[in-house]
């Protein structure tokens, strides 16, 4: 029995431990527990999620011979904070469904839990998202997640300046994002309406790098001529920063603007000359941390 009087937490465990390295060798370990600490899952999610705190209730085995350790049950997930390194948000959940983590062989398999942002509460209907999807296995190696998420003014994006990236900024969403890959290799696809208090900001070198580049296209309103959105690949720098990273990762997002949220472009950092825009349309933004930057559609 494990017992932390403090954070109301009673594990039972019973069962088997054959150790050796003999074919026999084997654990099986039948589990039922109360408010039981999640921290442990730090070391298997490293690069994908950090610092993540929470506690489940229920009953799992644990078992298999050793080396190839699996586990089965179903919990429901008491509390969850967690940390995504790359967008910068922190998310939690608090009393989830029953029965929210399902165990199976090789798989984590999470159903409609609902998560908050930092200004979500159960008791308001904003700043959340319902997350389904699932995290694949093989005794814990060769860790691979796929998970959608629907969302309604959920904070997605937060970065308060350019850290060897080409945009920084904030996204309060409303849409459906579905986030997979595995260690090294981060996807995001996104459908998304910004809401209100977004804004995203993107850099150039100089007004004239941008004026030579294809970010923005200047257009005569006048009936005889009309032009392409185009794309950038962004300062060389900062691409050749982010070339350098173990991790892959390819943003698409598929976005429908609103005069809520804002566009900056600084024309020059040492000034901090800049263009603010705002308009309706449909933006579609590609981003690879080892590529371009690029950003189609029209925006008026």
């Amino acid at each position: 029995r494990l017992y932390d009087a403090p954070n109301d937490m009673d594990t039972y465990v019973s069962g088997l431990v054959v150790p050796g390295r003999r074919p026999e060798s084997r654990l099986h370990l039948d589990i039922d527990t109360k408010h039981f600490d999640l921290g442990f899952l730090n070391f298997f999610t490293k690069g994908i999620i950090e610092e993540m705190t929470g506690r489940v209730t229920g009953k799992a085995f644990v078992g298999g011979p050793l080396g190839k350790i699996d586990l089965s049950g179903n919990l429901h997930l008491d509390t969850l904070s967690l940390y995504i390194p790359y967008t910068g948000v922190r998310y939690h959940l608090d009393n989830a469904w029953e029965d929210s983590v399902m165990l199976r062989p090789g798989h984590i398999l999470v159903k409609n839990a609902q998560i908050m942002d930092e200004k979500g509460r159960p008791d308001i209907y904003t700043h959340f998202g319902y997350l389904q999807g699932h995290l694949q296995h093989n005794s814990f190696k060769d860790l691979t997640y796929d998970f959608h998420m629907d969302t309604q003014r959920l904070l997605v994006y937060d970065m308060k300046n350019f850290d060897d990236q080409p945009f920084y900024g904030t996204l309060y969403s409303t849409g459906n994002i579905h986030l997979f890959g595995a260690a090294g290799r981060v996807q995001v696809d996104a459908a998304i309406k910004p809401e209100s208090n977004s804004s995203l900001t993107y850099s150039v070198a100089s007004p004239s790098g941008i004026t030579n580049s294809d970010f923005i296209t200047y257009v005569d309103h006048s009936p005889a001529t009309s032009t392409d959105a185009a794309s950038t690949e962004g300062r060389a720098s900062t691409l050749e920063d982010l070339s350098k990273l173990t991790t892959d990762i390819r943003v698409h997002l598929d976005m429908d603007m609103t005069p809520d949220m804002r566009l900056r472009l600084i024309m020059d950092e040492r000034t901090d000359d800049r263009l603010e825009v705002g308009g309706e349309g449909r933006l579609l933004a590609n981003f690879y941390n080892k590529g371009s930057f690029n950003l189609y559609g029209t925006y008026l």
